[in-house]
């Protein structure tokens, strides 16, 4: 049984609730709170050794409080020093400050307007000045680019590794396995609510080092509600299970991307589902072809002065791709 059965089959039944939450369903009928013995029981637990299945990890955990509330809790497991690229989320400074530890900021080179993926070689020399440190590495990026796997090497030096692969919960699922950080990382943290078919801030935490097990759930307690939505933690499995289940859309998807690349100049990355489209190839900023399209009912996720960033997934269809390539062939600068 999946938390959105268990909740289905209490709501069926229910005659009066007289407990939290005290709209009693009438927003959400499915939006219930722990019911003595019979909700959620082991709905949860269940769900989270599936999900490790299916990032081949030693151990997975659902996430009510964002990517943020991972990273977060992943930094004060680790309690060390850490070694990150510049343009690090913002939650990794307020992670710092809650684990009161410092941080070593490791310049990104800039090329295209956009910042560059730190190599191996950075992350090396600041761990050689920086012994007791650990690492953040940032991958996926924003832009769909994988950073530098070879960085996994440091860990037979006991560097502890974190991955802030917020931009890459979809990976493991539409053929990117290879470029996945979930089984490599000592722990990894991916937003399923940016890629998957899950609720505004719903994520996934995947933890492979044994050692720091105790330390992350201790710090996930700190920092969580002790009354999560259970609506959430539903929508992160149901997205999970829908991704495996639907692993050949995913390449039907990627393929119909495929095509629109090679009709419309886009940034080459490492994620075909995620569309920088070159705007200065088409003789505009990223930012007038972003209102453009905004303008025609196609809104973007973000512009910067070259690009115009959008995000499929595995709920859009190859007509959705289809419909954006002809709105922006429609652009007359």
């Amino acid at each position: 049984m999946t938390i959105f059965e268990g909740m289905k089959q209490y709501a069926d039944k229910a005659v009066f609730r007289g407990h939290t939450p005290g709209h009693k369903g009438k927003l959400h009928i499915l939006d219930i709170t722990e019911i003595d013995t019979e909700f959620p029981a082991d709905l949860v637990e269940e769900a989270q050794r599936k999900a490790a299945e299916y990032y081949s990890s030693r151990y997975a955990r659902f996430l009510t409080g964002g990517s943020s509330m991972g990273i977060k809790a992943a930094v004060m497991a680790v309690g060390r020093d850490l070694i990150v690229p510049e343009n690090c989320h913002i939650s990794v400074m307020q992670a710092v400050e809650l684990a009161r530890v410092k941080t070593i900021k490791l310049p990104c080179d800039i090329k295209d307007d956009l910042p560059e993926p730190i190599p191996k070689e950075k992350y090396i020399n600041a761990v050689n000045e920086n012994p007791n440190a650990a690492i953040l590495v940032q991958s996926p990026d924003y832009f769909g680019r994988v950073g530098d796997r070879a960085v996994l090497e440091l860990k037979e030096k006991g560097v502890k590794i974190i991955a802030d692969s917020a931009h890459g919960a979809h990976f493991d699922f539409c053929g990117l396995t290879n470029l996945s950080l979930a089984s490599s990382a000592d722990i990894c943290v991916m937003s399923a609510h940016k890629t998957l078919p899950c609720l505004t801030m719903g994520s996934v935490m995947t933890i492979n080092d044994e050692t720091l097990k105790e330390k992350t759930d201790n710090a996930l307690r700190l920092l969580g509600t002790t009354s999560p939505s259970y609506l959430m933690l539903g929508s992160i499995e149901y997205s999970l299970d829908y991704c495996d289940a639907h692993r050949e859309d995913y390449r039907t998807l990627t393929q119909a991307l495929r095509l629109f690349r090679k009709e419309i100049p886009c940034l080459n990355n490492d994620d075909p589902t995620r569309i920088a489209v070159d705007a200065s190839a088409l003789g505009c900023s990223g930012v007038e072809l972003y209102n453009y399209c905004k303008e025609k009912g196609y809104v973007a996720e973000l512009a910067t002065n070259r690009y115009t960033l959008f995000i499929f997934s595995i709920t859009d269809t190859c007509k959705d791709v289809e419909n954006l390539k002809e709105v922006i062939k429609s652009y007359e600068g």
